[in-house]
């Protein structure tokens, strides 16, 4: 990922499934670039949140998302499917501000099952206040980095990744 940073790739978004959520240092190198992303996150991922005496605690994340109110879900499409629009509730929960940017987790519930939840780890500018800008969507674009030892070191192209291989890192643009 570093290398096609460092190489020019300018994604406006950079998005991973649960693998990449977990992984700390990817998001620390992320952040630290001041790269905007959306990463899966696995329900068992604790967050630094506020106490409420004030201090800090970790929380998981399904947790944070049961103590939701119902007015913090706002219904939006990601788009049609085979079955016509795929339509989820999510919410919206800020737990850290740096320098004009944001962490936050979001947090996709199931109109069918309202107990089946889905949660991603967001940093973007903080004037990103939009829920709408923050859901996920199919790929317009994937720019997939391989592992090194592997004879095609990077590719390009349209479409979603179905790679599951922890060594590779998806990063995508919006339009």
């Amino acid at each position: 990922m570093a290398r096609a940073l460092d190489a020019g790739v300018a994604p406006s978004w950079v998005t991973g499934a649960a693998v990449y959520g977990n992984d700390t240092k990817l998001r620390r190198c992320l952040e630290a670039r001041r790269q905007a992303l959306v990463l899966v996150a696995a329900c068992a991922q604790r967050l630094w949140c506020s106490s409420a005496d004030g201090g800090m605690e970790q929380q998981r994340v399904d947790g944070l998302a049961r103590e939701l109110s119902p007015g913090a879900w706002k219904r939006i499409s990601v788009g049609h499917g085979a079955k016509g629009e795929r339509l989820y509730d999510w919410a919206l929960l800020g737990f850290a501000n740096q320098a004009k940017w944001e962490k936050a987790l979001l947090v996709r519930r199931s109109r069918e099952d309202a107990s089946a939840y889905a949660y991603y780890l967001t940093y973007a500018p903080a004037h990103i206040s939009d829920l709408e800008m923050l859901v996920p969507r199919p790929c317009d674009f994937v720019i997939e980095a391989t592992h090194p030892s592997r004879k095609n070191k990077g590719a390009a192209r349209m479409g979603h990744s179905s790679s599951h291989d922890p060594d590779s890192r998806i990063m995508r643009s919006r339009y």
